[in-house]
């Protein structure tokens, strides 16, 4: 009896035991999932004005470069021309995936005989909000002229090309002419070569027949600069061969933001 007595005391404080040590609600919490961000599809997209080169007289064109990084959203807009007080547009469309589409608006001829003037290239976007606005300016021009020889058994030397060029604002970076001489035996000639504020007085060239074109170079020195704003424009450079003269008009100049 005393055995049984004393086993059933240690059971007894087992179960004491467990029951303190079980808690009163077993069942195990549930785990919330993790927050996440809501993603949002926005429309990605990024303009650049690009340089362009511009013919005189030919008509102004605005070159601009819409990059559309969205998977899913195509990208609509309308790029704008302001030009000599005329305004061109054009509507553009950038599909999504597309990545970068050129386009481009044609605005009003250059004329390079009187202040090239500035250029204004604006981007909207779909509810016609001004997304980017890029001013061009001039920033470079260049002239070339060619000829040909008096005529097919001409023995004489003639000019066959004349060329200039640099930076707006700046001191010209050339000036030249070629001198060629088609037949016959060698001759002398006398050239004379003027352009702004740079001038070449007569010199006598001995040109070779059927020889490399006889270069001969406008000095470029001083302090002189060409003004592509001016309001007679790009001058023309000018020269004398033997006498008679032509002249080298400005052809090409380049605007920039």
């Amino acid at each position: 009896m005393k055995r049984f007595a004393i086993l059933s005391g240690l059971v007894g404080v087992a179960l004491a035991s467990a029951a303190h040590a079980a808690p009163a609600d077993s069942k195990a919490p549930s785990l919330s999932p993790t927050a996440r961000a809501p993603v949002v599809s926005a429309l990605q997209t990024s303009v650049a004005v690009q340089p362009t080169d511009v013919g005189c007289g030919k008509p102004l064109v605005a070159r601009v470069t819409v990059t559309n990084n969205s998977l899913t959203n195509a990208w609509n807009g309308k790029v704008e021309l302001v030009y000599g007080g005329q305004t061109d547009a054009t509507t553009v469309n950038v599909p999504a995936k597309a990545g970068a589409k050129g386009f481009t608006v044609t605005g009003k001829a250059l004329n390079c005989k009187a202040a090239l003037g500035t250029a204004k290239v604006n981007v909207y976007g779909e509810s016609n909000n001004l997304l980017q606005s890029k001013t061009l300016s001039p920033k470079s021009y260049k002239g070339e002229g060619t000829w040909s020889p008096p005529s097919s058994t001409s023995t004489d030397v003639f000019v066959r090309g004349g060329f200039f060029g640099g930076t707006c604002g700046a001191t010209p970076s050339y000036g030249h002419v070629h001198l060629a001489l088609f037949g016959g035996a060698p001759k002398e000639a006398t050239i004379a070569i003027n352009w702004a504020s740079f001038a070449l007085a007569p010199t006598k060239q001995m040109v070779q027949p059927n020889g490399p074109y006889t270069q001969v170079k406008l000095p470029i020195a001083g302090s002189g600069v060409i003004d592509c704003q001016a309001a007679s424009g790009i001058p023309s450079m000018s020269f004398t061969l033997n006498g008679a003269g032509n002249t080298v008009n400005a052809t090409e100049v380049t605007f920039a933001p």
